[in-house]
């Protein structure tokens, strides 16, 4: 259990230090933010099917980076 927290807490940190407020990829390539965005939405999907649920932290980060995408993709 205390590994499982201890990883989920790296976890929202890594949401943190990857995606901007904005939704923007720190690193500002499409491609890594679709890595980025694949891997938090995995880990939340695993997070919530174990019971654990999301925090807001990781939900609020993959919001702001759904709309960004969302907001650059062609029609």
């Amino acid at each position: 259990l205390r590994w499982r927290d201890a990883a989920y807490g790296i976890v929202l940190q890594q949401a943190e230090a990857q995606i901007a407020p904005d939704g923007v990829s720190r690193e500002q390539t499409f491609s890594y933010q679709r890595f980025v965005l694949e891997f938090l939405l995995l880990c939340r999907m695993a997070a919530v099917g174990a019971g654990k649920g999301a925090p807001a932290g990781i939900d609020g980060r993959l919001r702001a980076s759904l709309r960004f995408l969302g907001a650059v993709m062609d029609a």
